[in-house]
């Protein structure tokens, strides 16, 4: 039975109801077209991380995901331009690497695939601009200074190791 045949209630145009109502609104829009293909999911990994530094046990393939995770978090959050959850994730991700330094070095770097087109839009640089400028006018934690000592000192260790086998290998061609 239609409204407008009830006695006393006009109307004058008469929408279907949906059948089931959305309980969640998708908040998240994505404002640029990359993806990462190594993430499977946006969420942050805290709290899981483990404290002791581990070397190749059952527990190293874990941390080692969780790692990715955390590091693929933080270049995304980047590209999409949002410094709080940028911010967040490079909190998260300078714990992480602190108490698993070693495993971190095992990481490698996320891979961005971008739509043909995008490099050329303005607004998207300016988002990746703004987020990294905010970033370099806060204050860091410890542990994100102590992460930064950390790869300063094994980019030193790892420049003076090949100074020497530079010099062994040029006194082995002299002789």
């Amino acid at each position: 039975m239609a409204l407008n045949k009830i006695p006393g209630i006009k109307v004058s145009r008469i929408y279907r109801l949906p059948a089931t109502q959305k309980k969640y609104k998708s908040k998240n829009k994505h404002r640029s077209q990359y993806y990462l293909p190594h993430s499977i999911s946006n969420t942050t990994v805290s709290g899981k991380y483990s404290a002791s530094i581990t070397k190749h046990t059952a527990n190293h393939d874990e941390l080692v995901k969780e790692g990715q995770l955390l590091l693929n978090n933080k270049v995304m959050h980047l590209f999409n331009g949002s410094y709080k959850k940028h911010k967040a994730a490079s909190i998260e991700l300078a714990k992480f690497a602190v108490n698993n330094f070693e495993i971190m070095k095992e990481l490698k770097q996320p891979k961005i695939m971008f739509h043909m087109l995008n490099p050329f839009n303005i607004f998207y640089w300016a988002r990746i601009g703004r987020v990294l400028i905010l970033d370099a006018l806060r204050t860091k934690t410890p542990e994100e200074l102590l992460y930064r000592e950390l790869g300063q000192a094994e980019k030193i260790k790892i420049n003076k190791e090949k100074e020497l086998r530079n010099i062994i290998l040029n006194r082995n061609i002299d002789k």
